[in-house]
């Protein structure tokens, strides 16, 4: 292995030798290859391709507000996360946003938003090993007046220290977390007065 910056980088990319299988659906493909390392090994290698994600946390006066917890069946219950969805446009983060929000929290307003802010701009790979999906997340703050049908919040919380910590308590979406942790450190997640 060649060094770079102190890290260990293969010597060459790996090579496809031969597809072995290849299902795909409207949201992922799982493909079934086999590959040659780069130490001239054959391997058989199984990954996802996943569209991307956007996770959305959503600000309405002062709170983080989350959705009603959804059925995950890759986890067998319902879990507490941010808004959330698959990112059909890339180039249209906005809407998407405000498409997702929607959704999700039942806000159908034109321009929703008092302000978007971008946790990340080029997506979080998620798993490289495995898939290839990436998490794009933002912080959209609601605008002043614009209501959200309380059947519709999971949970709201305090964007400080208390509120986040509870927060985390219950959060177990690596995806979510990681989108919070970046937007506190970022600032973008309002310090509560």
């Amino acid at each position: 292995m060649a060094k770079f910056s102190g890290m260990a980088v293969p010597k060459a990319p790996w090579k496809l030798v031969s597809h072995l299988v290849e299902v795909r659906n409207q949201w992922m493909a799982l493909v079934g290859e086999r590959l040659l390392d780069s130490e001239g090994n054959e391997i058989d290698y199984w990954r996802v391709e996943n569209t991307d994600s956007l996770i959305v946390i959503v600000v309405s006066r002062g709170e983080l507000v989350l959705p009603v917890p959804a059925f995950r069946p890759g986890v067998g219950r319902a879990t507490l996360d941010f808004c959330g969805g698959r990112l059909l446009d890339p180039a249209d983060l906005d809407g998407e946003a405000k498409r997702i929000v929607a959704r999700e929290l039942g806000i159908d307003h034109p321009d929703p938003f008092e302000k978007l802010e971008r946790v990340n701009t080029t997506g979080w790979e998620t798993n490289s090993s495995f898939e290839s999906q990436r998490v794009f997340g933002a912080v959209a703050t609601l605008r002043a007046g614009l209501n959200i049908d309380p059947s519709l919040v999971g949970a709201s919380y305090a964007p400080d220290d208390a509120g986040v910590a509870v927060l985390l308590d219950r959060l177990t979406c690596l995806q979510c977390r990681g989108v919070l942790a970046e937007a506190i450190r970022l600032g973008i997640v309002p310090a509560r007065d």
